[in-house]
């Protein structure tokens, strides 16, 4: 009896807190939500902050959010104001809908793609300030694919004038959105993909001139576009092979000199005995690659991109292992990588115990950072929202944002926003995240931002980037760009948390004065000397003793045994460690720097742990012990 008083107690504690921090929660859809997409401003946020700076904030910082959602059984797509959450736009689709994007320049153009070859687009003009609105302009739908096959993922360049979309087949159509004209068509096949495409991504300088896509039949591809370097604009220039799984997601780095494919063993080998889920980084020059991370130990669900990383290029990943963890991409080729930091506090209790993948209960879905890098947000399998710091994975935050099932869903509203009426925005407006769940609600939550750092600590704003934050560029520009956010009106040091190492980078490649026609952006450098090359015919077959067995081999060692004894001891002792980094990280007399190495500590104590948890979990399973 005083245990359940006790949790019924806790419930109301939440459901009080709760209702403080959603702003908005709202019945969208009949069914889950499957697919979210928020609006980019058609500003960006250091350009409104130097117009907030000039004090001419009513005429030219948009205050106004929308989000795009939709319905996986009722078919409906809508769009909300945030954080109202009025609905001001639906319409019933005659598709299912895999994918949707939103024109990255902010002006309105919204693209969905699915079923039978679908392809849409539409053009809003949206109200940036004052009442929220959005008005319905026009609306197209582009013919390319056959309809015996589905549109599957879809990608705008950077000017926002063309998109690309992959289908179930292997093929894929690049459009002018503003024509409605295809521009090209690559069929699936010879020299190209021979199963479904997953993902495609323009190149985030160049744009359309390169195009890279990742396939379920384990290849990614880059494509010239343009004829620079293929014979034929539309060639594949490079295939990126190296016999690791499925190619569930590919991404460039912010440069564009490094192009990350995400794998997965299990998405393409039903009868894998072990999952094998990598990162691999490859040269979008040279199409070779340059290191791998292999940590993971189940499906990668998702990743998110530090937007002002400083001198990295920083990565967060959300695995079905239920651990968090955060990565420096780097182009030197040195082999394995390894985890910045790792967090799985919240992982839960195992599920699925018959799949090849180990899934955690908290195993995060999605996750995203907001806007300036600072904070994390992610949701999860159990129904939750958690925030957390980017630079040391502490959770600051946890709320229940669905009331079944999962939470699928999550996005960033593209600036802070004022919840006063014609409030100026300033260090104290909220960031407001937007969640979406199995339950059908679409809800906005309040995210609460401390104002400036004032605390008198030269050095950690040195490691956030200089005078309170920094931006990711070099040289002067970093300077200028430090020292402007350092008296903002709007950012501080906290919304930021640039991870900053002026030292780290010392060995990595140079880029070439003179890239040719590839002026602009990072091209090739002489010590560019990658370890492997990518194929045109065969696998890799790289010798065993190459590889980071120690993901791959799940043998038990001996003195080992498979027994459920053994398993719980594991798992107790994992908690205990847990226990102790959740003690830890959640104490404020510890600097960011302190639990930071703690965080190192504890990820080298706790990973021998875990691969030997895995290597008795796997022959409890091979004998059918597990239950």
């Amino acid at each position: 009896a005083d245990a359940r008083a006790l949790r019924e107690g806790l419930e109301r504690a939440e459901s009080a807190l709760r209702t403080e921090f959603c702003l908005a929660s709202v019945d969208a859809h009949r069914g889950a939500v499957r697919v979210m997409a928020m609006k980019p401003s058609g500003r960006g946020l250091l350009a409104a902050d130097a117009e907030a700076d000039a004090d001419v904030f009513d005429e030219t910082i948009p205050t106004n959010a929308y989000v795009c959602t939709l319905g996986a059984d009722d078919g409906y797509l809508k769009i909300f104001s945030v954080p109202s959450g009025e609905c001001l736009y639906a319409t019933k689709l005659s598709h299912a809908i895999r994918a949707l994007s939103w024109a990255p320049d902010g002006g309105g153009t919204l693209v969905a793609v699915g079923q039978s070859g679908f392809v849409k687009t539409w053009d809003f003009e949206f109200a940036e300030i004052g009442a929220p609105r959005a008005t319905l302009v026009s609306e197209r739908e582009l013919i390319g694919f056959h309809p015996a096959v589905d549109a599957t993922c879809v990608t705008f360049d950077v000017s926002s004038e063309y998109i690309a979309v992959g289908a179930s087949d292997g093929s894929a159509c690049v459009w002018d959105v503003g024509a409605g004209a295809l521009d090209h068509a690559i069929p699936a096949g010879l020299n190209a993909h021979k199963a479904e495409i997953t993902s495609v991504k323009f190149h985030p300088v160049r744009g359309r001139a390169q195009l890279t896509s990742g396939s379920l039949d384990g290849d990614g591809r880059v494509w010239d576009l343009v004829g620079e370097a293929a014979d034929v604009a539309g060639e594949c220039l490079h295939t990126l092979r190296w016999d690791a799984g499925a190619v569930i997601a590919v991404d460039y780095t912010p440069c564009g000199r490094l192009i990350v494919t995400a794998t997965s063993s299990s998405a393409s080998v039903k009868s894998a005995v072990a999952s094998v889920n990598r990162l691999l980084v490859w040269s979008s020059v040279s199409g070779r690659l340059c290191k791998w991370y292999d940590a993971h130990t189940s499906r990668i669900n998702d990743t998110s991109w530090h937007p002002h990383p400083g001198s990295r290029n920083v990565v967060v990943s959300a695995c079905d292992d239920g651990v968090l963890r955060v990565w420096s991409i780097r182009a030197a080729p040195s082999g394995a990588g390894t985890p910045l930091l790792e967090s799985d506090e919240h992982a839960g209790v195992e599920i699925d115990h018959a799949k090849v993948d180990r899934r955690m209960s908290g195993a995060a879905v999605q996750v995203a950072h907001s806007p300036m890098g600072g904070i994390l947000a992610v949701v999860t399998r159990d129904g939750r929202l958690r925030v957390h710091d980017s630079e040391t994975l502490e959770s600051t935050m946890d709320w229940r944002a669905s009331a079944h099932g999962a939470s699928q869903c999550v996005a960033w509203a593209p600036t802070p926003i004022p919840l006063e009426a014609d409030a100026p925005m300033s260090r104290t407006s909220p960031w407001i995240v937007v969640t979406g769940g199995d339950d059908g609600r679409v809800c906005m939550w309040r995210i609460t931002r401390g104002d400036d750092d004032d605390d008198g600590d030269d050095s950690a704003d040195k490691r956030a980037g200089t005078n309170n934050a920094a931006v990711g560029m070099d040289g002067d520009k970093v300077a200028e760009l430090s020292v402007k956010i350092g008296s903002s009106a709007i950012f501080s040091a906290a919304d930021v948390k640039t991870w900053w190492d002026a030292n780290e980078n010392v060995g990595e490649v140079t880029p070439l004065a003179d890239v040719g026609n590839h002026a602009g952006y990072l091209g090739p450098s002489p010590n560019d000397k990658p370890i492997h090359k990518a194929l045109d015919g065969s696998p890799l077959v790289v010798p065993g003793a190459t590889l980071t067995s120690k993901y791959i081999d799940l043998a038990l060692l001996d003195g080992e045994i498979a027994s459920h004894d053994a398993y719980a001891a594991l798992e107790r002792d994992i908690q205990e460690l847990q226990r102790k980094r959740t003690a830890f990280m959640g104490d404020s007399s510890h600097s960011a720097i302190e639990k930071r190495a703690y965080a190192a500590e504890f990820a080298a104590e706790i990973q021998p742990l875990r691969e030997q948890r895995s290597r008795v979990y796997t022959a409890l399973k091979s004998a059918n012990a597990y239950v």
